[in-house]
């Protein structure tokens, strides 16, 4: 989480979020198990990303 919260500081990504072109994922590997979890900023959690392929960690704006 930290990771995203700094990325999302630099200037050229706050824009391109501003403006609709770029989503974050945020994903924590699991190597033994063969898992990875994507955090959903919808629900505020990492959800198994097998369930949940659209999952992104960047809350999108409505469509006009």
């Amino acid at each position: 989480m930290a990771q995203l919260n700094n990325i999302k500081t630099h200037p050229s990504v706050a824009l391109a979020l501003d403006q609709g072109r770029l989503t974050l994922h945020g994903w924590v590997y699991d190597i033994g198990e063969g898992s990875i979890e994507a955090y959903d900023a919808a629900s505020g959690r990492f959800v198994d990303l097998v369930e949940y392929p659209e999952t992104n960690a960047t809350v999108l704006a409505a469509a006009a």
